[in-house]
């Protein structure tokens, strides 16, 4: 984790979930090995700035769980902090996966969170749903890794809850970003 008053001069802090586990690798033990490449803290809008913003005496966090082992889904975690993050987790244990990925839609391989605002209706995430393979549980229609922005509504009390989501992107694939992207995660044709 790193710091910036400016976004020019950093000040890095060192691991958001180092007081879970020694290393990132055993942070998610079940999805190792794991990395956390895509995350977004809840904020709100003040002015034109975003400002990070508690909800029940707690930040929040929706990030995206890459792994080997299991399906990767979206993840969340709170922090008293900004700095020290504990990864959510139900009564029983599992991961909570506020936005599960849905078979046979623009969604249905994972999907990357990209902004989380708090407003007066919810927690607006934007977020880009990735597609499956097509032949497999994708959409029929779009390639291999194609990245499709959207939104969907959290509860703004209850940030695990899902209140609605798109059920179409609001845009088309950028063929750029999948490019990157699928070369990342070994996607063919990329």
């Amino acid at each position: 984790m790193a710091v910036s008053r400016d976004l020019r001069n950093w000040d890095v802090r060192g691991r958001i979930f180092a007081t879970e586990a020694p290393r990132d690798r055993d942070v998610i033990p079940e999805r190792a090995p794991w990395r956390l490449p895509v995350a977004t803290v809840v904020s709100r809008l003040e002015g034109d700035r975003f400002v990070a913003t508690k909800i029940h005496g707690k930040y929040w966090m929706y990030f995206n769980c890459y792994a080997t082992k299991e399906p990767y889904c979206l993840c969340m975690a709170t922090s008293d902090n900004l700095v020290d993050w504990k990864v959510l987790r139900d009564s029983q244990g599992k991961l909570v996966n506020p936005l599960p990925a849905r078979p046979g839609r623009f969604d249905s391989f994972y999907n990357d969170p990209v902004a989380a605002v708090l407003r007066d209706d919810g927690i607006l995430l934007i977020y880009n749903g990735v597609n499956a393979e097509p032949n497999a549980s994708g959409d029929r229609r779009l390639r291999y890794c194609a990245h499709h922005p959207a939104q969907a509504l959290f509860d703004r009390n209850e940030p695990t809850q899902l209140l609605k989501r798109s059920t179409s992107p609001f845009k088309g694939g950028d063929a750029e970003l999948e490019k990157k992207t699928g070369r990342l995660l070994g996607c063919p044709g990329l």
